[in-house]
């Protein structure tokens, strides 16, 4: 949740609310208070927080009730692990700190069953010139979040389990590269999977520039996913599906007001 007031103007706006909101204190104090209606649907929120900061540190408290009216007569329809309620009470907290330069975070949520959902994360300055961080989940198959955000590989946000590694580094004054490593596993069924599984993303990008005017990107994404076979009996049948993407990119900016690129895929 953020704590400071927004407005909003997208083209989509089914996951944003309806209605009002307070904001009340100082830079080292201060809280929140929402209320509304989804729009183009039939929830309601109710919710809060309250955050406390310092110049290296900073704690807040969040809570959140959601309601679904039922005006069909039917009941909402919920994953095998989700619980058949209308209502739906969220209460979380998160931190953050700065260590010699270095950066610690976190956030713990706890829905109105009792289950968690966690996030524990750091930001590791090795060298003026090197990056590595390190950010650590973990949703109970029985967590749910109806209007959570929160930093997972597949959706409803609930019985994942992961680790995400990332590292940047300063190869020359014109060169820098980015890598990235996910591993997770969902104890949850997921689109096109019928038992748990689990996955593996990997990803590295290097930038250089090739002079003032013209900058070279090279992205590279592999995949590793269990889906449903596809031999047509897929049912609690599981094959492993591998993807490997690179694309590269070429910006060149020959007057002022004027830039071209050239972008391939494969």
């Amino acid at each position: 949740f953020s704590t400071n007031i927004k407005a909003i103007a997208p083209t989509n706006e089914s996951k944003f609310l309806r209605g009002g909101a307070i904001s009340l204190g100082k830079t080292t104090f201060n809280g929140t208070a929402f209320a509304g209606q989804h729009i183009g649907g039939n929830g309601y929120v109710v919710g809060g927080d309250l955050l406390y900061r310092q110049a290296l540190f900073k704690i807040g408290v969040r809570a959140v009730s959601v309601f679904q009216v039922d005006t069909d007569g039917k009941a909402a329809t919920c994953t095998i692990f989700s619980s058949h309620k209308t209502r739906s009470v969220i209460v979380g907290t998160d931190y953050q700190v700065i260590l010699h330069h270095q950066l610690l975070f976190g956030e713990c949520a706890v829905n109105s069953t009792g289950k968690i959902g966690l996030i524990q994360g750091t930001l590791l300055t090795l060298s003026p010139i090197t990056q590595i961080g390190i950010l650590f989940r973990h949703y109970d198959p029985s967590f749910n979040s109806p209007i959570g955000n929160a930093f997972a590989a597949s959706s409803p946000i609930q019985g994942e389990t992961g680790c995400y590694l990332t590292g940047h580094g300063i190869i020359s004054k014109c060169c820098e590269m980015d890598v990235y490593y996910d591993y997770y596993r969902n104890t949850c069924l997921t689109y096109r999977t019928d038992i748990p599984s689990s996955g593996m993303d990997l990803g590295a990008s290097i930038q250089y520039i090739l002079n003032r005017d013209t900058k070279l990107i090279i992205k590279y994404l592999y995949k590793n996913k269990e889906q449903n076979s596809s031999n047509g009996i897929y049912y609690r049948t599981i094959d492993e599906f591998n993807r490997h993407k690179l694309r590269t990119v070429i910006t060149f900016l020959p007057f002022k007001y004027i830039k071209l690129t050239t972008e391939l895929d494969g």
